[in-house]
């Protein structure tokens, strides 16, 4: 029954505001939601709409109009989903079979070996998995900050943070590393994940074995079809992404670098192998500033991470050669020398549990221990152990091919069998590989023998991501607790490290020393011996000729920011240096073996090169040698020899060779050159070069020579450089050598006419001296 009272409006229109049940829009209008006033709901407009004129619109209910996901739903796309995924892998492996086949007739055809990339990989067995060290204050983790879900722009740290987005010079610096926009199969993670494979594996995991090893398992997979497989399955990121993730990752361990020396809770979680802290990490920090950057061998993020993490690349043994390397340019000679009166003993602790350590690792190749290996192989050869550093690196370049670090292996997330590789493996492997290529070269040089790594064994990429060093402020390391070699050094004001564009342009120029050595310097005349003179002086006219092209391309590549010219540039940081006294030195090299004085298949014969070229050799090897001793005596002033690479000191002896061979002694023009080497040997002998004999000997010659300078000796050299007087040095070389100088001595002029006798001590081919069978 209606009321009497309801008005004839109402009575007309109905209440409204019921809906229907299948009515799913909201009982809202639009207007009312916004305002978030309250609404009538009346339709088909609501009362504040009718009273301002809007437009009344009510929409659609969400929670009414979604649609619920079924189970079978799910579990028929999940079917659906696999079916496609086994149709594409079968449509990989017929492509990949044909491929492989069409590459094995080719080369058939042409009587060539198959390549070394398809090489077949075996499976491998677990790696060393890891527990982080638990600690107080937890680090960082680098899976939560770089995970695939993150972009790589979001993992720059702030600006004064990454130094190598601070200026327009430095982009130029970095994007002149860049060769391309090469894509790299990503993996979401930068630490490492451990993989299945064989047991009897007691390495890294990791064997390699050609298509001719009776071990060569034809079920694996090959490098071709891992990387079809990654194209097709796995996600690619582009090489600039990368290299941000590996420079953040870099930043960061920096950090935690720093708070080493404030957290002792984290420094007594760390394991140095019994060496106190403070003692530890003034090791450490001595081989980051000096030994580290001559050949970016240690990857210093990757290995700092796993000593405060317990990662897995670095073990006792590497410590052991870090400790052993960094106690020969370590000030602290009374806490580093098992007898403080003799600087023999300096670090031998370290190297005496190297070698006790060494037993356990000989038979397992690992990436830790291949550079533990090649670290104190390096050092032994100035410590005057040439044939025990001879003999570890040769180690460590079988255990490097054993362990596949001569192939370019991109980096992989597959999961299950195969080899898995992040991006942190593959830049340490690619450093690993040309740091061991460098110090074979100039290994060959100091010890006068063959190089053992050729650059046609692999095909690795010489492209480092990591930039993180490239733009780093580099300052001379200052030991608060030991009193300095030399007081005298000035400040040294901080310049860029531009560890990596040295590094490629000293690596270059070991191609070139290797070109030297195979043309000049071999060992096997069997081939000249059957030719005509004529025909071999002319095959050594055109190499000469090929070489120095070759080394005046290198001078003009160099970059901008990498030239120095003593006396008008500032000196650059000492590893910056070195790649400009070995080229000087390649210069002599070249050009020695064209002199009356050179070593060559005519040593003993009639020279057959015309004296106009002979003498053009000689004014060659003589300018080398003057703008060495100005690179040395910059070097000297700024930073003094004490802790100089053996690259400097050899391009030193070599300079002095080619002064003492083609000046006479009466020539006044070279005096004040003469009394420099003087001091410059003396220094290195002093230095990280005293385990050596030639220095000795060269001290020893030009002492017996040097008439017109050694009155100054006495009151300038030992009163600027802190050395001993002539008279105590002369005691330590007849300690050294005896009293008899005859052996050593020459008589009239500096170098006989007819050459130098096969008996001379200090120029003798068959003693461990420094330039061995070279000079």
């Amino acid at each position: 029954m209606e009321s009497a009272f309801a008005s004839p409006e109402s009575q007309k229109r109905p209440n409204q505001r019921r809906t229907s049940p299948k009515d799913d829009s909201c009982r809202t209008c639009r207007i009312c939601r916004q305002k978030k006033v309250k609404c009538d709901g009346q339709r088909p407009k609501c009362g504040a709409c009718c009273r301002k004129g809007d437009e009344c619109v009510y929409l659609q209910d969400a929670r009414r109009t979604a649609i619920r996901i079924r189970k079978e739903d799910v579990r028929a796309l999940q079917r659906q989903v696999e079916e496609l995924k086994e149709q594409m892998r079968q449509k990989d492996l017929q492509a990949s079979s044909h491929e492989v086949d069409s590459l094995y007739r080719a080369n058939s055809s042409q009587r060539q070996p198959l390549p070394i990339q398809q090489y077949l990989i075996d499976d491998v067995g677990p790696s060393r998995a890891f527990t982080p060290a638990t600690s107080s204050h937890p680090p960082t983790s680098v899976r939560s900050l770089l995970s695939e879900d993150t972009p790589p722009s979001s993992h720059r740290g702030p600006p004064s943070q990454s130094p190598v987005l601070t200026s327009s010079a430095a982009a130029a610096v970095l994007a002149s590393l860049d060769r391309g926009a090469e894509l790299i199969a990503e993996n979401p993670l930068l630490s490492p994940e451990p993989t299945q494979g064989s047991e009897d594996n007691d390495g890294d995991g990791f064997q390699l074995y050609g298509a001719t090893s009776l071990l060569h398992d034809q079920s694996s997979r090959t490098l071709l079809t891992d990387r079809q497989r990654e194209g097709s399955q796995g996600r690619v990121i582009s090489k600039d992404a990368v290299r941000d993730r590996l420079v953040s990752y870099a930043a960061l361990r920096r950090q935690e670098e720093v708070a080493l020396y404030s957290s002792p809770s984290i420094t007594s979680k760390i394991d140095f192998d019994g060496v106190p802290m403070d003692t530890a990490l003034h090791l450490l920090d001595l081989h980051w500033n000096r030994q580290h950057l001559s050949y970016l061998l240690t990857y210093r993020s990757a290995i700092m991470d796993s000593l405060i993490h317990n990662g897995p690349y670095v073990n006792k043994l590497l410590l052991n050669a870090i400790y052993f390397q960094s106690s020969l340019y370590s000030d602290r000679t009374s806490l580093l020398r098992q007898d403080p009166q003799d600087p023999q003993t300096m670090g031998m602790a370290f190297y005496e549990r190297f070698k006790s350590l060494l037993v356990d690792h000989i038979d397992k190749p690992t990436i830790p221990t291949v550079v533990a290996l090649l670290t104190c192989g390096a050092c032994l050869v100035p410590r005057g152990k040439q044939s025990a550093g001879w003999v570890f690196c040769g180690i460590a370049y079988r255990m490097m091919t054993d362990l596949g670090c001569h192939l370019d292996i991109k980096p992989t997330s597959q999961a299950g069998q195969g080899f898995n590789l992040t991006p942190i493996d593959v830049e340490m492997r690619k450093r690993i590989y040309w740091a061991a290529y460098v110090g074979d070269k100039l290994q060959s040089l100091f010890l006068g023998r063959p190089p053992a790594i050729h650059e046609t064994l692999g095909g690795v990429s010489e492209e480092f991501l990591d930039t993180y060093e490239e733009m780093e402020e580099w300052r001379p390391y200052v030991d608060p607790e030991a009193r300095p070699f030399d007081s005298s050094a000035p400040a040294y004001r901080g310049r860029p490290c531009y560890a990596i564009s040295t590094f490629r342009c000293l690596l270059q120029l070991c191609r070139i020393i290797s070109r030297i050595i195979d043309a000049f310097y071999t060992t096997d005349n069997t081939g000249l011996l059957k030719q005509s003179v004529e025909s071999v002086t002319a095959s050594l006219i055109q190499k000469r000729q090929e070489v120095r092209e070759q080394l005046h391309q290198f001078r003009e590549s160099i970059p901008s920011w990498l030239q120095f010219e003593p006396g008008v540039d500032p000196t650059p940081p000492p590893h910056q240096i070195t790649p400009h006294a070995l080229y000087w030195a390649s210069v002599i090299l070249t050009e020695l073996p064209f002199t009356n004085r050179g070593r060559t298949a005519f040593a003993h014969e009639h020279s057959p090169f015309q004296p106009s070229a002979q003498d053009e050799s000689r004014k060659k090897c003589i300018e080398a040698a003057l703008h060495i001793w100005k690179l040395v005596e910059a070097y000297k002033k700024t930073f003094t020899l004490r802790r100089a690479q053996y690259g400097i000191s050899y391009a030193t002896y070599c300079a002095v060779l080619v002064i003492l061979e083609h000046t006479d002694q009466h020539c006044d023009d070279y005096i004040e050159c003469i009394r420099f080497f003087w001091q410059a040997l003396l220094e290195f002998q002093r230095g990280c070069n005293y385990g050596l004999k030639r220095p000795l000997r060269l001290l020893k010659s030009l002492m017996s020579r040097i008439e017109k300078v050694t009155k100054n000796i006495n009151t300038d050299a030992t009163a600027t450089t802190g050395c001993p007087d002539l008279s105590a040095f002369q005691a330590d070389m007849a300690s050294l050598f005896g009293t008899d100088q005859a052996g050593d001595a020459w008589s009239g002029p500096w170098v006989a006419q007819d050459g130098l006798a096969a008996d001379n001590t200090l120029f003798g081919i068959a003693d461990d001296s420094l330039l061995g069978a070279y000079m």
